[in-house]
């Protein structure tokens, strides 16, 4: 999960680099899509697949933020402990905090969602020729 690190990290900077803020939210949309599949990739795991995403309720960018973080950390905590009672609803509360960021800046949730998941085959076509085991 450390893709939230990385589009929390890209939003500061595109706060504090208004010239190449462009750059930054591209960047931003492809770790969110990172963080959509790694929700859906635990979903598939641990559940019986992929939920609905419904909008969430955070009124600010900031927030929906900080939703995600702490919610992807209640994910590692739920992935390393022995019971996974929480995972879904944390997966679907990052999905939904996701959903409203991109509601709250303009952006699309499933065009997003589409960016992780080529960059998820991308990755396994390298893991394939890399011989990755």
């Amino acid at each position: 999960m450390s893709n939230i690190g990385d589009a929390v990290k890209c939003y500061g900077r595109a706060l504090r680099f208004p010239q190449d803020k462009h750059l930054y939210l591209a960047e931003m949309k492809l770790a969110l899509g990172d963080v959509i599949m790694q929700c859906r990739l635990i979903e598939e795991e641990k559940t019986n697949g992929p939920s609905t995403v419904y909008s969430g309720c955070e009124t600010t960018t900031e927030k929906c933020l900080a939703m995600i973080a702490y919610h992807g950390a209640r994910v590692i905590n739920e992935l390393i402990g022995k019971q996974k009672t929480y995972i879904t609803q944390e997966t679907n509360d990052i999905l939904r905090s996701i959903n409203q960021l991109c509601t709250l800046m303009d952006l699309d949730f499933d065009e997003i969602e589409h960016l992780g998941f080529l960059h998820t085959i991308e990755r396994f076509e390298q893991f394939e020729r890399d011989d990755w085991k």
